[in-house]
């Protein structure tokens, strides 16, 4: 029997009550006041909140979740996270899951889904792409904020990779998931940040079958954005070790896209000449919109050259990338103009947490 408009509208009311905060909300025992909503996705929202008695301004995310899988992708989102503690990884303040004995029963199934939370900070300047595509082409940053922030993204990396307990792959590599602080204390003036762990996986993958390959083709698709995968997990070789430096080609894309006003290279690719996607990364040709030829040095082409080797086996790791990067940091300094040192505009505030 099909659901009425009245049915159907009642459900997505109550579903809207179980995830909406109220004007105080508690997290592993913490207290926080809601001021807004942020932004949603999916079935997460996200609300700028600030803990009784604090004042500093925090990212609720409340994340509902319908289906076991949900609640068991944020328990390894929130293990991932806190595993790491690096200015240039997004920290975790706290994170609650609700248990699923406090759910009321009708029919056998829960009343309504269970809900995880999580607070983070808040960051009022935004991600890469929000700083993309507010500017105009190629003026989002100056050579100097562009490879510092790059060289920021290898060193979060850096650390993934070297996890205690074997590497691990953050797999979303993207500019909606670089978040921006203005700070003093870094080399242009902006610090960069990377969120979003909820693809995150053990990074060193042994495939042995045709079957264990759709299984990475298939998993990839489902957690990784489409224009900043790397080409070995749109096309998993039925023989291969897979390995972290999936993380790299999607730095490489996540550069190119800061120049070329969020798109990656290839999706900029099919813009001017069409066909798939998926073909047009296989091919690894790109090129570059003509105004980012002309405002960033040659340096910068060539770090998004060595990031986007097709074979992996001969990419770059993060640590390497982050030497190629401290290079072009070093001929930019040379030839640096004095206007081109400045930080995040102070007037600009979009404030982003990921969904």
């Amino acid at each position: 029997m099909g659901c009425s408009a009245s049915s159907l509208w009642r459900i997505i009311t109550d579903a809207g009550r179980q995830i909406l905060p109220q004007e105080e909300v508690r997290v592993e025992g913490r207290r926080f006041s809601v001021a807004r909503q942020l932004g949603e996705g999916g079935f997460s929202f996200v609300y700028l909140v600030k803990e009784i008695g604090g004042s500093e301004e925090m990212a609720l995310k409340r994340v509902l979740l319908h289906e076991e899988e949900h609640a068991r992708a944020v328990e390894r989102e929130v293990a991932v996270m806190r595993q790491f503690s690096h200015p240039n990884l997004l920290p975790l303040y706290a994170a609650e899951l609700d248990p699923p004995e406090q759910l009321a029963v009708r029919g056998g199934h829960p009343s309504h889904p269970r809900r995880a939370s999580l607070v983070f900070p808040a960051y009022p300047e935004g991600t890469v792409l929000d700083r993309a595509l507010h500017r105009p082409e190629a003026q989002a940053f100056t050579p100097l904020q562009l490879l510092s922030v790059a060289r920021q993204m290898c060193v979060a990396l850096e650390v993934m990779h070297a996890a205690p307990g074997g590497p691990v792959a953050h797999r979303d590599v993207k500019p909606g998931n670089v978040l921006l602080a203005a700070s003093m204390e870094v080399e242009g003036g902006v610090l960069a940040v990377l969120m979003d762990f909820g693809s995150a996986r053990p990074a060193r993958v042994a495939v042995r079958t045709r079957r264990e390959a759709l299984m990475q083709q298939e998993a990839a698709a489902a957690e990784c954005t489409a224009p900043f995968r790397a080409p070995e997990l749109w096309d998993t070789p039925s023989q291969c070790d897979l390995d972290e430096r999936v993380d790299v080609w999607s730095l490489g894309c996540t550069v190119y896209a800061a120049c070329a006003g969020g798109r990656s290279p290839f999706e900029y690719s099919m813009a001017q000449a069409g066909g798939s996607l998926a073909l047009a990364v296989m091919s690894g040709r790109y090129s570059w919109p003509e105004a980012a030829m002309t405002q960033y040095p040659a340096e910068v082409r060539d770090v998004v050259a060595c990031a986007l080797n097709k074979d992996w086996r001969e990419r770059p790791t993060a640590a390497e990338m982050r030497v190629k990067i401290e290079a072009a940091l070093e001929a930019v300094r040379r030839g640096l103009r004095p206007s081109e040192g400045q930080g995040v505009d102070a007037g600009e505030v979009v404030v982003s947490l990921g969904v």
